[in-house]
């Protein structure tokens, strides 16, 4: 993760550590707001 993360901004940026360890927790809390994974049940006033 962290090589690639230096590929896009550089090896010597002075974020990349904070980059990498936050990375995989960005995915994973974006992933689990998709559409999918809402399952909305409409109540008597949404109708």
């Amino acid at each position: 993760m962290r090589n690639a993360i230096a590929g896009i901004t550089g090896a010597d940026h002075p974020h990349l550590d904070l980059l990498s360890e936050l990375t995989p927790a960005i995915t994973l809390l974006r992933s689990s707001f998709t559409p999918e994974s809402i399952n909305y049940q409409p109540s008597s006033d949404d109708r």
